[in-house]
Parts: C-alpha cells; sequence; structure tokens
C-alpha cells in the first residue's frame, strides 16, 4: 500500500514477472529454489504431524530471516480443527529485543483483511439482508454512477474484483490515525472512475472492498469493526485482534514494528484510511482461530463462522482467469497450481507482507506474517512455496496446455504476443498516469520463440520459455505467462501467480511506452539546452552583434527560451513532487491536495502557453539568415508539443487533487 501504494503507481506492478510461484517444473526446466527448502517429501499423503511441522519451519525460516536483513515472522499452522504449529522468529522490537510471540504479537496482515470484509458479506447474505447479484446501489446512501451500455455492479463484481473501478490510492495509508474519517464518508467522496464493464476485467481494488464493508454497514446498522468484533473475533475467542485505528491501549504495547530491513528505524503505525481493506491488526493464534472457522465449515464442524452450505458457495465458486490460472472465489482466491483446491490471501502494507492459505482437502491452513520488507529473496514466497512442495505436494501441478510447439510456432508466437502492455489494475486522468510508464510491460521476442520482459524500472529482463500454444514458463522460476488471443490477435496476457488480482493489455502506440518515453526524454534534453543555451548566445549576441532581422530574431529566441523554460520547470516541478510522494517525504493524503491541484491547474495553464510562445516564435525564426536558430526554435516548439502532450495524455492537467 504507498510504497506499493504507488503499487499503482511506479513500483509495484512490476512485482509482477520477477515474483514467479511455483508449481511442478516440467521435466527440463530448472528446480526452483522453493523445492529445495522442500527438503524430503514424505512417501505418500499422510496428516501434519506438529513435530515435522515445527522441525521444518525451524530449519528453514531462521535463515531465510537473517540472510535477507527481515526483523521478524509469525507462522502458524493448523490442521483437522486445530494447531499444529506456532511459532515467531526474530524480533518484534529490534531496538529492545522484543521477541515475536505468536499468541501475543500483534502483526498487520495488510490485504488479508479483506478476508473479514467477505466473511461478514457471507454472514448477512445468509440472513438475507445482501443480494448477491443485485445492484450495489440497493444498499448505499449514495450512488455509483451508471454508465451507458454496462450493466449495474453488483456485490459478485467487489467479491471477485471485476467491478471495473480504476485504482484509487490517495489517502490510503497515513501515519496520523487522528485525521481517518468515516468509511462512508470516504467512498462517498470521490467513486473511482469506472474502466470497464462490470463481470469483464479482474482488477484489484481496494475502493471495492471497502464499499463491501460499507454495504454490511448499511445492512447490519453497525460500524465495521463492531461487526467484526461481535460477530467473528468475540464468537471465536480472537481477543487480540481489532480494526481501531489507534490500536486500544491494552494492545499497543504488543504489536510488532514495522521495519524496511530490520537494522533501520521502525516504520511507525500504519493508519489504513479504508480501514475494511487492510487495517486489521492481529495475532498469529487469532489468525489460526479464523483459519479453523472456514476448514470447519467446509467440513461441516462447529465452531463456524458460516453454514457448510454458504461456506462451500464462498470457497468453490469460481470465477475463471484462463485455462488452468487461478481463479477468484467469493473472496478469496486460488493459489497458483493445480491438483487439490485452495483458497488463499496474502496482504502487504509498506513494511508488513502476510500470505493465508487453505488447502481444503487437506483440512490444513498456513498463516506467515514478516514485519519487514527486508533485501534479495522474495521470502515470503519461498517459505509458503516451500512449506507447499513438503506438506501439500499435489498442490503444485502445472497449468493446462503444456505441449511441444515447432520452432516455426515457437517463433511465430512469440513474434504475436511482442509489444508494450499495461496493468488492469491503473488509474485513469490523474498524475500517476505517468508514472505508470515506467511500469509498463515491454515484450520482446528473440530468436528461438522465447520471450524477453523488462519495465522501465528493471535492470535485466525476464525470459519466458514456450512451454505449449501461447503458454511460456520463466527461466528461473516457476511462473507461467499466457496470451489472450481475440480475433486471432493477441490483446493481452496473464501472469499466473497475479491472475487473481490483474491482467495486462495492449497499449496502443500513443502510450506506449516505447515512444512516449524516449520522446519524453529527448524533449526534456531539448528543453534543458535550450534553457541553458538561449542566454549564452544572448551573451555572445552582445560581444558580436549583427544586423538585418537580428531584434526579430533576438525575440524570438528570448520568447522560445521562456516557453522552454516554462515547460521544463512545471515537468521538474510535477517529477520533484512525484519522487516525494514515492520517498515518503510528504503525506499523500489531503494535505497535499492545494499542491496538487496548482499542478494540475496551473502546470496545465502554464505547459499550454509555453507551447503557444514556442510555436509563436518559431516563423521569426524562419527569417533569419542562421539555419542554426531555425532548427533550434523549431526543436523547441517540438519538444514542447510533446511535454504538453505527454502532459494531457497522462493525467497532469484536470481540476481535481485525486490519484
Amino acid at each position: 500500500m504507498l510504497g506499493r501504494i504507488m503499487a499503482a503507481m511506479l513500483v509495484p506492478i512490476a512485482i509482477a514477472l520477477s515474483a514467479g510461484v511455483a508449481a511442478r517444473p516440467p521435466a527440463h526446466a530448472p528446480v526452483p529454489r522453493e523445492a529445495a527448502l522442500a527438503g524430503e517429501k514424505p512417501s505418500g499423503a499422510r496428516p501434519l504431524a506438529a513435530r515435522d511441522v515445527t522441525a521444518w519451519l525451524d530449519r528453514t525460516v531462521p535463515p531465510l530471516l537473517e540472510r535477507n536483513e527481515i526483523a521478524g515472522a509469525a507462522v502458524v499452522v493448523v490442521s483437522d480443527g486445530r494447531i499444529v504449529a506456532s511459532k515467531g522468529y526474530g524480533y518484534a522490537d529490534v531496538a529492545t529485543r522484543r521477541p515475536v510471540d505468536p499468541r501475543r504479537t500483534l502483526f498487520r496482515p495488510g490485504s488479508i483483511s479483506k478476508l473479514f470484509v467477505w466473511t461478514a458479506v457471507m454472514q448477512q447474505v445468509e440472513r438475507g439482508r445482501i443480494d448477491l447479484d443485485a445492484d450495489i446501489n440497493r444498499y448505499l446512501e449514495f450512488r455509483i454512477p451508471p454508465r451507458s451500455g454496462w450493466r449495474a455492479i453488483t456485490m459478485r463484481d467487489l467479491m471477485t474484483h471485476r467491478a471495473g473501478f480504476e485504482d484509487a490510492e490517495r489517502a490510503l495509508i497515513r501515519h496520523d490515525p487522528t485525521r481517518v474519517r468515516p468509511l462512508g464518508e470516504l467512498l462517498a467522496e470521490r467513486v473511482p472512475e469506472r474502466i470497464y464493464a462490470p463481470g469483464t476485467v479482474t482488477a484489484y481494488s481496494n475502493y471495492g472492498a471497502a464499499l463491501a464493508a460499507h454495504v454490511v454497514e448499511r445492512v447490519s446498522g453497525l460500524d465495521f469493526g463492531t461487526y467484526v468484533q461481535r460477530a467473528m473475533f468475540d464468537p471465536l475467542g480472537m481477543r487480540r485482534s481489532s480494526f481501531a485505528q489507534p490500536l486500544p491501549t491494552a494492545l499497543r504495547a504488543d504489536l510488532s514494528n514495522g521495519y524496511a530491513i530490520s537494522r533501520a528505524a521502525p516504520a511507525g503505525f500504519e493508519t489504513i484510511d479504508m480501514a475494511p481493506a487492510g487495517g486489521l491488526s492481529a495475532t498469529g493464534i487469532d489468525m489460526a482461530a479464523f483459519m479453523i472457522a472456514h476448514l470447519n465449515a467446509f467440513r461441516g464442524r462447529a465452531p463456524r463462522l458460516l453454514s457448510p452450505a454458504t461456506e462451500r458457495t464462498m470457497l468453490t465458486t469460481r470465477t475463471q482467469n484462463g485455462a488452468g490460472f487461478p481463479a477468484n472465489l467469493l473472496g478469496f482466491y486460488e493459489a497458483p497450481g493445480t491438483g487439490t483446491r485452495t483458497a488463499m490471501h496474502e496482504g502487504d502494507t509498506d513494511v508488513f507482507h502476510s500470505h493465508l492459505g487453505l488447502f481444503l482437502d487437506h483440512d490444513v491452513g498456513f498463516f506467515l506474517s514478516l514485519n519487514s520488507t527486508g533485501t534479495g529473496e522474495d521470502v515470503r514466497r519461498l517459505i509458503v512455496q516451500g512449506f507447499r512442495a513438503r506438506f501439500i505436494p499435489d498442490s503444485l501441478g502445472a497449468p493446462a496446455g503444456l505441449a511441444s510447439l515447432s520452432a516455426t510456432d515457437k517463433i511465430r508466437q512469440a513474434q504475436a504476443l511482442a509489444g508494450n502492455y499495461q496493468s488492469t489494475r491503473r488509474s485513469v486522468d490523474n498524475p500517476t498516469e505517468l508514472g505508470r510508464l515506467l511500469t509498463q510491460f515491454k515484450l520482446t521476442a528473440r530468436p528461438d520463440g522465447s520471450i524477453a520482459s523488462m519495465t522501465g524500472l528493471d535492470h535485466r529482463p525476464d525470459i519466458w520459455h514456450p512451454v505449449g500454444p501461447f503458454l511460456w514458463r520463466i527461466a528461473d522460476g516457476s511462473d507461467y505467462l499466457a496470451a489472450t488471443v481475440k480475433g486471432g490477435a493477441v490483446t493481452g496476457f496473464r501472469i499466473r501467480s497475479l491472475a487473481p488480482l490483474m491482467a495486462f493489455e495492449r497499449v496502443g502506440v500513443w502510450r506506449s511506452a516505447a515512444l512516449i518515453v524516449p520522446a519524453l526524454k529527448g524533449s526534456l534534453a531539448i528543453l534543458f539546452a535550450a534553457a541553458l543555451g538561449w542566454p549564452l548566445v544572448g551573451l555572445w549576441r552582445r560581444w558580436r552583434p549583427d544586423g538585418g532581422n537580428a531584434p526579430m530574431r533576438w525575440r524570438a529566441e528570448g520568447l522560445s527560451w521562456l516557453s522552454g523554460t516554462l515547460a521544463l520547470v512545471i515537468v521538474t516541478a510535477w517529477a520533484a513532487l512525484l519522487a516525494a510522494m514515492l520517498a515518503g517525504a510528504v503525506p499523500t493524503d489531503e494535505r497535499l491536495d492545494g499542491w496538487i491541484v496548482a499542478l494540475r491547474v496551473g502546470g496545465g495553464a502554464g505547459l499550454a502557453l509555453a507551447f503557444l510562445g514556442a510555436v509563436g516564435a518559431t516563423p521569426a525564426f524562419s527569417l533569419s539568415k542562421r539555419p542554426l536558430s531555425t532548427v533550434a526554435g523549431a526543436a523547441v516548439a517540438a519538444a514542447t508539443l510533446v511535454t504538453v502532450y505527454a502532459g494531457a495524455a497522462f493525467g497532469l492537467f484536470g481540476l481535481d487533487p485525486f490519484y
């Protein structure tokens, strides 16, 4: 959420291609690192034994934490309705050496909070208060605006992340809990743009989850925190869990700090504005109770939160994301892999990174939370996939469609896929759009039919080898990429580990980073050179005066200099603001609204004036007997035009502060 938040903006759609999720590799593929972590597999299926699980965790987790500078972790494993392992590793507070205790230490599991929203929704479905397929406006005091030709958004769309909302990240994470507002007020303030027809495109939405939580508030008559306390925490004995921000006094001393890396200063309490979407604080043991309740309901046992029929509807209703790729369930989503039924969710704040997975056919649940981002390896993935490889090996199957291809077919399909793509989890008409240029995927066909993928943030490409018709497998991991083919043309692709969260769609040439980024870099270089060059030329002319049309040319040069410098100053101001937002140096909430509006309105007007000035100066250059001056003036006008186009096309102009 804001280091990821600008998940929306600059960085983490780039989580994708290097964050592969394990599957059983084809025979020719290298063995993924998580398989090595699994150790010797037991022969045949057998119930989980506490001794085996604990020994594996003790052998696996501490070296990964130490090697990657992660301060601490909590892990719990449940099976057959009981806890078989609960472990704390490392420190909840590095400075005081306070250890992680899975019974006492509260972690921030981020978007795993949404599972409490979806469970609450299904409780209200059982009571007849929510219809999964009714217009969501039926339950709201404000309206989600209709779109001509599109049907209404339903609760089912929200639960499967197919409502079609743009991504909205403003004020998602704060460090000042006193500024949090009531959920309904926050949601009504600005409804995100609807950019896809409901039910058609997967695009993960925090707003959608918070909207669902508000529906629960409306039909139950309780604020969401109170509802969860009464309907889930109290019945399950989850006494050390809370959606309150700040935490109740009795729990604050046991909250784990969050760290970028273990030797860094703690990040401070992260306040989630839309709390139901990511504001939970909970211990590992409490999360075990929540997993057991879902598994119990699935198996027809007690205690549980839902009836067995409702639970099975929730965990087995599949919205497909491509053959053999994980489907969205009702709130949960499937884990990458085939061979056994799974239901999972992951969660991230800026510094906490968590995983909750249910292996339905095995009656097993696994929860992990890390209190640091760490360095180097994807520790969460390695632990989770190592556990699956060791204890649930039939959950790691490859997707459907693996087949041998001729050399010609490999090359043909790679060439069809090549191009630039953007995530469906994106925003429109706001400043984050320009930053998203850097997270477009450029896919390049290689001579052997493999694909090289890079974003503007990557230092080296990932390589994907063809393993079937329009299906590729990442070279140094176990993730898969499948092209979306419509009408004989490739229109997009999916990555297996990200399929329940987002897809990727081909970008038109006029919005492609392959064109815009080089053009914008070149234009800024020209404007920078002009800002420095025209004054130097003016000084030179003081010593080497010339006649003819000199006064007109001087005026043209002066106007060109002013126009180019104005455009450069505006772009530099935007770059400085966006960099400060990413670095956490400025608050990304309403306190920044004035600056955003000033730059969107004033900057837009300034760039328009700069372009008019640059174009207006160009005819005067044509009267010059100095071809170099004419070329320079035209170059500044062209560079200003490119800058204005980029600002208009990618959200730098506008009247509101939202992003």
